[in-house]
């Protein structure tokens, strides 16, 4: 690549030094976004039709013989007064002493993304589905081995979640999102008490957006009312800081694994090579030139085949290496069985779930392009932020990440460096800084860490819960 890019790149580490700072609560600029959203939060308490007995599931169709150690539940939660917007959830508690063990809600981003589908039959939950698409297996890497975990499919519009009032679509985006978001939890807990004073963690894949502005709010929530929602921490995987950040980030990316032309990298260099370049029109053109185009190779892992149904699926399925490629289509088989739907109660009616509700994405009309703010709030209001990333996404990849976060102008704590799962097995990097925030990253994962290395992602989430470090080797040093 010519040095004049690489040179301009580099130069943006001292605009970093000169970002603002983190702001207190009691900056009310700062906050006012919050504070908006506050004002629009009504009543907390809504009725509702569900109850936590109700929507107990004795066991999902195809679950795995045998006794299982946890309860699950599934069901949906008011948030608005009239009923009218109701988010589906699922919930699985921890495989052993619940009690005990924080709460995590995890979130699946793109506006359309199902949680459940993704989140739990494909990545983290205790079952996945299996290549038939109509059973299930167990998965061994649960993230439920060490905390309650709570899929959410939000918002309204993807999954089984749903309004009746076709005015919401005018309105949503992030902000109605958080705020709905929000009255999900305080509906929720009403629903399960006994997680009311316990430990909370936010988690997502590519949610940074919903993930962090539902921290914020919840921070700004418990400041002005004296309530003490527990939040103790938020955790993003392949998150979406900043979109000019990601953009030079990926182009990098792209160059530095020879996936882009050395016709696409000269032009980038000439058009691109200023400071304030970077957000010059031209140069976003040409950005957008220097992405790979769709089923070229898996944008979510540069090393993985693209999915090619069926043929892929019954070819490769079974290979550790490439075994979520093609899991959609067999989860969107698994969940519209008729059984599976009255197991997990399901309204009544005619639903055709899927996994991700293209359509919600151009319905989507207020989101932000940059949740460097919001994590500055957030970092504000003491809550420790985690970001792992897995080193072979090229969707939101590492170095868009590194640029993202030299926004927030952070203190180095703990020097880069390498992790291990045995003493010569590197896993990953580690970075702590002095404003509790930890990047670290996960070798040979992709865009969805558990898909290729569920037992090294399994061992970060670990990490995080249980208020450990990552393991060095004894023998190896950075």
């Amino acid at each position: 690549m010519a040095y004049t890019t690489f040179f301009i790149l580099s130069s943006f580490l001292f605009l970093s030094m000169i970002a603002a700072p983190a702001a207190s609560i009691s900056d009310e600029n700062a906050w006012s976004t919050a504070e908006s959203l506050y004002q629009q939060l009504g009543k907390q308490v809504i009725a509702q039709t569900g109850s936590k007995e109700k929507d107990l599931v004795a066991a999902l169709p195809g679950q795995p013989a045998g006794n299982v150690s946890f309860a699950q539940y599934a069901g949906y939660v008011a948030v608005d007064p009239a009923g009218s917007r109701n988010l589906f959830y699922y919930f699985v508690e921890a495989a052993t002493d619940p009690e005990s063990k924080p709460l995590v809600w995890w979130f699946d981003g793109g506006a359309g993304t199902s949680a459940f589908g993704f989140g739990a039959l494909q990545a983290n939950g205790p079952f996945h589905v299996d290549q038939s698409g109509e059973s299930l297996v167990s998965n061994p890497y649960s993230w439920n081995k060490v905390a309650n975990m709570l899929y959410v499919e939000t918002p309204f519009g993807v999954g089984f979640s749903y309004s009746t009032n076709q005015s919401d679509f005018a309105t949503m985006g992030d902000n109605s999102t958080t705020v709905d978001n929000f009255q999900f939890l305080a509906n929720w807990l009403e629903r399960f008490p006994e997680y009311k004073s316990g430990d909370l963690y936010l988690a997502g894949q590519n949610a940074g957006n919903f993930v962090s502005q539902l921290a914020e709010l919840i921070i700004f929530y418990n400041n002005k009312t004296g309530s003490s929602i527990n939040l103790k921490g938020i955790i993003l995987g392949n998150p979406s800081i900043d979109d000019l950040e990601d953009a030079r980030g990926r182009f990098i990316f792209h160059a530095g694994h020879g996936i882009l032309s050395d016709h696409i990298i000269r032009l980038v260099d000439k058009k691109c090579n200023c400071l304030g370049c970077w957000n010059s029109s031209t140069c976003k053109r040409v950005l957008e030139l220097s992405r790979p185009k769709a089923f070229s190779y898996n944008l979510k892992d540069v090393y993985d085949l693209p999915c090619q149904e069926p043929a892929y699926v019954s070819s490769v399925y079974n290979d550790p290496m490439t075994m979520y490629t093609c899991a959609k289509s067999l989860t969107t088989n698994y969940v519209n069985k008729p059984e599976v739907q009255t197991a997990l109660h399901v309204n009544k009616g005619a639903w055709n779930w899927e996994a991700f509700n293209m359509d919600l994405e151009g319905k989507f009309n207020q989101s932000y392009k940059s949740i460097v703010p919001t994590l500055r709030n957030v970092m504000a209001g003491g809550c420790p932020i985690w970001i792992y990333s897995g080193d072979l996404d090229s969707r939101n990849p590492v170095t868009s990440t590194m640029y993202s976060l030299r926004l927030l102008r952070l203190k180095e704590k703990t020097p880069w460096y390498g992790w291990y799962i045995t003493p010569f097995e590197l896993a990953g990097y580690v970075m702590e800084y002095e404003e509790k925030l930890t990047f670290i990253t996960i070798r040979g994962a992709g865009h969805s860490v558990v898909d290729k290395q569920p037992e090294r992602g399994l061992l970060v989430f670990t990490s995080i819960i249980q208020g450990q470090n990552l393991p060095k080797s004894p023998f190896l040093h950075y």
